[in-house]
């Protein structure tokens, strides 16, 4: 605390996805610092500086500096909006070629149907502007979800996500008639946690992803299934 109204605050973010190839390992650590401000009862703001480091094949890849704001208010005592608008600029280790700044914009919506049962709408829009126009691109994003509390402690849910990205510049010979090249990409995530299990306050969470990618470029289809561990605190 800072004042009655102000809150300094802090945070950081570790991630890893492995594959049975190093190759294809990634990992990424960030972290943000910045005031919050609690405009009244139902309402909150932020401005954060932010800053992540991304390693691929348990490599330096690149890191980002920004800036992002982030905002909240409650509706109802049942609904509650949030903001999120963030610019960074990108340096890569070696591929110079990909350097440039990032936007990314979302809103979304929570609604507690009770107390067992929250669900989640999102909306956003992202592009990147690298160097090289060809992978110079927009995307935008819908996603929805649900979580409920179960007995003895459980707690079970889950995101449905759709992706557009829409890449500028020649795509040949990825794309035969070298034009732009457009993704869609599906995923489905399920989840669940024992709020009663905890390792140093902690509960582990286990989840599984399906993700499909379509693309009108050859060889940027993809299929994924995935499992993930992830240790969730209740506040």
């Amino acid at each position: 605390p800072a004042t009655s109204r102000w809150r300094l605050r802090a945070g950081a973010d570790v991630w890893r996805r492995e594959y049975r190839d190093e190759e294809f390992d990634r990992m990424s650590v960030s972290a943000h610092l910045g005031p919050r401000w609690l405009i009244g009862r139902a309402s909150e703001a932020s401005l954060l500086a932010s800053v992540r480091r991304h390693w691929q094949a348990n490599e330096p890849d690149h890191y980002d500096l920004g800036l992002r704001a982030e905002a909240r208010r409650r509706l109802t005592p049942r609904m509650t909006a949030n903001a999120r608008l963030s610019w960074h600029d990108r340096a890569y280790d070696e591929r110079t070629h990909l350097d440039g700044p990032i936007a990314d914009v979302s809103l979304g919506a929570s609604y507690a149907f009770g107390p067992t049962v929250r669900a989640n709408l999102g909306v956003g829009w992202g592009r990147e502007r690298p160097e090289t126009e060809r992978y110079r691109h927009e995307r935008r994003w819908l996603q929805g979800g649900v979580n409920i509390a179960l007995p003895w402690g459980f707690t079970v849910g889950t995101t449905v996500v759709l992706r557009w990205a829409d890449y500028e510049g020649n795509w040949f010979p990825f794309v035969p008639d070298g034009g732009e090249r457009n993704d869609l990409t599906r995923s489905l995530r399920v989840n669940a946690f024992n709020r009663g299990l905890t390792v140093a306050g902690f509960s582990p969470q286990v989840s599984l992803v399906r993700e499909d990618r379509t693309s009108n470029a050859q060889l940027h289809d993809y299929e994924r299934m995935s499992g993930e561990l992830r240790f969730v605190r209740q506040f």
